[in-house]
């Protein structure tokens, strides 16, 4: 045992030398917690940075692989159909819940499928 956990007090031998904590799942959380701000931080600085780039790589990633990611999902949707449909029901029946009144430019274009009512 050459280092202590900071989180248990474990002794543990680290994997690498910049291994800090024992692999217990709690000790790696608080490990990961105590240090949650300054990642978010980093992470804002690079986003920020970096923006125009990371959009024009991401723009270029998803026209090469569209037919990729569409047989995905078409292969998830179909494995999974029933869930899906079970979550949009309730996705509906929640927002018929919440809206009093259904403004006359949101029918027929709802996304929970609403009918429209032009042709009444």
């Amino acid at each position: 045992m050459s280092r202590l956990c900071p989180h248990c007090g474990t002794g543990f031998e680290p994997v690498n030398r910049k291994q800090r904590c024992c692999r217990r799942k709690r000790c790696v959380s608080a490990y990961l917690a105590a240090k949650r701000a300054r990642k978010a931080k980093r992470q804002a600085a690079y986003w920020a940075a970096n923006r125009d780039k990371i959009a024009k790589q991401r723009t270029v990633y998803y026209a090469a692989n569209r037919e990729t990611m569409l047989k995905r999902n078409e292969v998830y949707r179909a494995a999974n159909r029933e869930s899906i449909l079970k979550q949009e029901a309730a996705c509906r029946t929640a927002k018929r819940s919440s809206q009093t009144i259904i403004k006359p430019q949101h029918q027929g274009r709802c996304a929970a499928g609403c009918k429209d009512d032009e042709s009444a």
